[in-house]
């Protein structure tokens, strides 16, 4: 059962996902600019990187992950713009939709994060 930190936004259900809002993190570069050709995870913690990672290599997926500090002053409005902690992240869809978002850090997040991948893909 998904927590309820987090909101999942799938296709075909009534809520839809939001486009990733654009935000810069240093010259040149902006929060659009860290998503490619496969889902990607930016979150405000390095935790998030780690469980990218776990859940990737278990899905047998491509899935990038991002850390930025979003308790910095400089970051902290577009946290809430996406509507998470500085501890949350988004998942964000090779289209720039959000795709869902853990408003919080959860005690296991690979774990949670592979549920929510599962859910979103529709895997097994």
């Amino acid at each position: 059962m998904v927590e309820e930190r987090v909101q999942l936004f799938i296709a075909g259900g009534d809520t839809p996902g939001i486009q990733l809002p654009r935000h810069r993190l240093a010259p040149g570069v902006s929060t659009l600019d860290l998503v490619r050709s496969h889902y990607v995870l930016i979150g405000g913690s390095h935790r998030w990187i780690a469980a990218a990672a776990d859940a990737a290599a278990e899905l047998h997926i491509p899935l990038d992950s991002h850390a930025i500090p979003l308790s910095d002053n400089a970051h902290r409005p577009w946290a809430d713009e996406v509507g998470i902690a500085p501890d949350g992240a988004v998942l964000v869809r090779p289209d720039g939709t959000i795709a869902a978002r853990i408003l919080t850090m959860p005690p296991a997040p690979a774990r949670l994060l592979r549920y929510i991948l599962t859910e979103i893909l529709a895997r097994e």
